[in-house]
This record gives C-alpha cells, structure tokens and sequence, in this order.
C-alpha cells in the first residue's frame, strides 16, 4: 500500500475535533496510528530520508529532531536509516514543558551546541509547535537548515516558516489525503 492510502485507512479520522492550535476541524489525523505500524514507519522514513540526504549532499546535518511526541517515532527511525550510511544522524526530542525533576531538560537526546539541524513533525497546522522549537534550538546556537512534515493541514505553517526563513518541505498537502 502507498503512504497515502496507509494514512487515509490508518489516520485520517471524520468528526469534530480540537486541534492542538485550538482551531476547531472536522477531521483530525492521528499520525501516530501510522508512525507506530511497521509499514507506514517504514514508508514515511524512506520518505523523509530521501529529502534529508538531498539536503546533506548540499549541506551540513548534525542532528534530527523535533517536538515529542509526534516526531520521536519518526526521528528515532531517520537515526537507524542513517546509521553507517554517508552520514550518521544524532536524535533529540523537545518536550512540551520543562521537566521538573532529574536534570530538567527541556530537549532529550543527543543535541549539541551549535548544531546543524533539520526539524521534523508529523502533522504542521500553523506552525505554533515548530516554531518554539526553532526558538529553543536557536538559543542554543544551533542552525535549523530545514523543516520536514509528513502533512500540512495547509492553515498557516508555510507562510509563517517563510517568514522565518527556514526550508519547508512536506509529504502530503491536506487536500491530497481528502480527495
């Protein structure tokens, strides 16, 4: 089956729902029940790895990431994909909140100061997630070379990140999966 298909029959769900952005739809798509089966894991990392190694072969990639808890499946699975290969990715995720216990960490994983990233997110509404993201990795010194999203919901995103100047790529429009 096709990514696509895989996400229509697997995701994409009719109703009313409350999105992340407090905008109200009237479908909603649970990417993780796409990003945690095994084929629509395995479609969607060979998607997205193919437009990371484009964007290697023209520029420095140190690490992958993005806002827990849609990426992690995805960025988890970009870091095996790339393990031996021309390059070998580090991870990290951006928890929503600072914890309060432990360390304290607002970013897991293996970030490093000044790093070249490229952020990744199942689903982009306007934005709002990714660009906080964009502003604790940049206080971090770190260059956010592009962004990659398997949907856009088509309600802001773009032309905020244009605003910003980062790349922005995505896999499926909206309209395309609602066809």
């Amino acid at each position: 089956m096709d990514l696509k298909n895989i996400i229509k029959t697997k995701s994409l769900q009719y109703g009313e729902f409350t999105l992340s952005s407090g905008l109200l739809s009237s479908y909603y798509i649970d990417l993780k029940k796409t990003t945690l089966d095994p084929e629509g894991l395995a479609v969607i990392t060979q998607t997205i790895f193919n437009k990371i190694l484009e964007h290697c072969l023209l520029n420095i990639v140190d690490s992958i990431g993005g806002m827990d808890l849609g990426a992690l499946p995805i960025v988890s699975a970009l870091m095996l994909k790339s393990y031996n290969k021309q390059f070998s990715l580090r991870g990290f995720v951006i928890r929503k909140s600072q914890k309060n216990y432990g360390t304290k960490n607002r970013i897991e994983g293996n970030l490093r100061h000044a790093d070249h990233v490229i952020l990744i997110e199942d689903v982009v509404t306007t934005g709002k997630s990714i660009l906080e993201a964009v502003d604790i990795l940049q206080n971090e010194h770190c260059v956010i070379g592009k962004i990659i999203a398997v949907v856009d919901r088509n309600q802001g995103a773009r032309e905020e990140f244009v605003k910003v100047g980062i790349p922005y790529e995505y896999i499926f429009d909206i309209k395309e999966l609602l066809t």
